[in-house]
């Protein structure tokens, strides 16, 4: 008779939790892809042609996008305005960009970030991607690489946020 009890609880207790959720109003959540979708990219190099190659291919594809020629100048824009993309210059007088990289994650950056190099080292780009890096791209590199790879994170962001956030619930 107690076992029967408990089940009988437990099944009201379901019926009570759905029936709430189903009366719950729906807020939508907007997702951190949602968030950035409308966010610039950043790109970070030391060489001023690199940057200016990269702002003009960037923006000819339709997005907005942003420059900084050092890894400080790049933590000091991300701390005033999110970033959906970062491309990183690897080597750079100053802080380079694994350490650029370390610290705009220390600060919250939610952007995925890019390392671009012209020392292409296995060793390397796996040292980047532990740290967080979603890929890289090795200079020189033709303007329509750049343009499949931004398009490629960017269509790999929409299916993530499409992907359902919500919780499983058994009993």
């Amino acid at each position: 008779v107690l076992g029967d009890k408990k089940r009988l609880l437990a099944v009201a207790a379901r019926r009570y939790y759905f029936s709430a959720m189903l009366r719950a109003p729906e807020t939508p959540q907007l997702s951190t892809a949602e968030l950035l979708d409308d966010a610039p990219i950043l790109v970070v190099d030391d060489d001023e042609s690199l940057r200016n190659l990269c702002l003009r291919v960037l923006t000819a594809q339709g997005h907005q996008a942003h420059t900084a020629c050092n890894g400080e100048e790049a933590i000091d824009k991300v701390r005033a305005q999110a970033y959906r993309i970062v491309l990183l210059d690897l080597k750079m007088s100053g802080m380079d960009g694994i350490e650029c990289m370390k610290r705009l994650k220390a600060e919250g950056c939610r952007a995925d970030v890019v390392i671009m190099t012209g020392f292409a080292v296995v060793s390397t780009a796996v040292e980047a991607m532990k740290v967080g890096a979603r890929d890289f791209i090795e200079k020189p590199f033709r303007p329509q690489d750049l343009q499949a790879l931004v398009e490629g994170i960017l269509q790999r962001r929409s299916r993530d946020s499409r992907l359902s956030t919500d919780p499983v619930v058994a009993f």
